[in-house]
């Protein structure tokens, strides 16, 4: 029995430290991600450079008469200068390279304007975030088995057999005629349900993780009734702390260009891990750019709700519509029949529905040959429709 208990919290520890790890790990690559730099010597990996920065806060930029230029991590003492940079500078490697430095041959990069790291903070968002994760379990596992049945031990097998059924989903459960129903006691130990308000508080930690590392956010948990000082407030910290850090870069870029003769930059990298951490769709209206996301969303919010039952006065309004069968709808025409000396397709009064549809189907196909033919690809025609089709290609070679 004590070697159950000791492989069940041996695994409770080790899906522990997955979770931990797993949260770690996402937020790690999120930070050394953010800043893209220009023009590094091709001696000079970006990736440890953004690492050093991260665990210690700092890294040293140089240049070794062999190696060429170098960014690594670097112990700092001595002097101070009138802004309380150190001037004694050691870098060093986990191969055992070491070389002595000061500040006229040798430039320190700092993390953020406090010269801290990010490590720590993101260890703190870990830890709070696997232990929401590991409650949310808890939370979800005390709905599936909320009872403890005491019993005598000759009914011990009759129900954990009656609770493997349980567990298995069984739509019925039969006991024996042997089962003293009056012999068992039971202890309700039913947890109120509570995992929905811990996943909000985790995903508002989440955000506040990605607003201390200045990246893009929404509270995705009530984002459908924010209003417009909420994103702005939340915007001010991301704005803030994004600054912080590559301001600190760009002012090491300068003393480097100055330094070593070389064209350095830095800047915030278009954040694609935003989109793909927070958005689960992304939908084009089209091929050009608007000033603002209101339009697209509200064509969107027009095209889709038109579909609901209801909205239109007819259910089957929208079935001959553009796009609708991968065809463009065909010409619409009102009163009056003449107008600017044109009249209505003949066709479309006779009264004979049979050929309207006809007339209806064909204008449509065309229509869609002449703007859209890539969409005839998926329409669904029959024989005489696709000898019509054929036709109208014939026509224009």
């Amino acid at each position: 029995m004590g070697r159950k208990r000791d492989l069940q919290f041996c695994e409770s520890a080790y899906m522990n430290n997955r979770t931990y790890l797993q949260y770690y790990n996402r937020l790690t690559e999120l930070a050394i991600s953010m800043f893209e730099w220009q023009n590094l010597p091709e001696t000079v990996d970006q990736r440890f450079l953004e690492m050093c920065l991260f665990s210690d806060g700092m890294c040293i930029f140089f240049q070794d008469e062999v190696l060429g230029y170098l960014g690594l991590q670097c112990m700092i003492g001595g002097k101070l200068n009138v802004y309380r940079i150190p001037m004694e500078r050691r870098a060093y490697a986990t191969n055992g390279y070491q070389r002595e430095l000061d500040g006229t041959n040798s430039v320190i990069i700092f993390n953020n304007y406090l010269h801290t790291n990010s490590m720590l903070d993101v260890e703190m968002f870990s830890k709070r975030l696997y232990n929401l994760d590991r409650a949310i379990d808890v939370n979800a596992n005390a709905q599936k088995t909320p009872v403890l049945i005491q019993c005598d031990e000759s009914q011990r097998l009759t129900m954990k057999n009656l609770y493997k059924q349980y567990e298995g989903n069984e739509p019925f459960i039969f006991g024996s005629k042997g089962l003293d129903a009056n012999g068992l006691k039971v202890l309700q130990t039913g947890a109120p349900y509570v995992a929905d308000k811990l996943y909000e508080l985790k995903t508002q930690i989440w955000n506040e993780a990605l607003t201390y590392l200045g990246i893009s956010n929404i509270n995705v948990v009530k984002k459908e009734r924010m209003i417009t000082d909420e994103v702005i407030r939340n915007m001010g910290g991301v704005i803030a702390s994004r600054y912080s850090r590559l301001e600190a870069r760009r002012q090491a870029c300068e003393q480097i260009n100055e330094m070593f003769n070389l064209n350095i930059s830095v800047d915030y990298r278009e954040d694609y891990r935003v989109i793909d951490e927070i958005v689960d769709e992304e939908i084009s209206i089209g091929d050009y750019v608007v000033t603002g996301g209101e339009m697209p969303a509200m064509i969107l919010a027009d095209a889709i709700s038109r579909m609901l039952p209801g909205v239109l006065s007819e259910p089957e309004g929208f079935m001959g519509e553009s796009h609708y069968s991968s065809l463009l709808e065909y010409p619409q025409y009102t009163k009056p029949p003449v107008w600017h000396d044109m009249e209505v397709p003949e066709v479309l009064s006779s009264g004979h529905h049979a050929n309207i549809k006809k007339w209806q189907r064909e204008r449509s196909i065309e229509r869609t040959f002449e703007r859209r033919p890539e969409l005839l690809e998926n329409a669904d025609l029959d024989k005489k429709e696709r000898a019509f089709l054929e036709d109208l290609k014939k026509s224009v070679k």
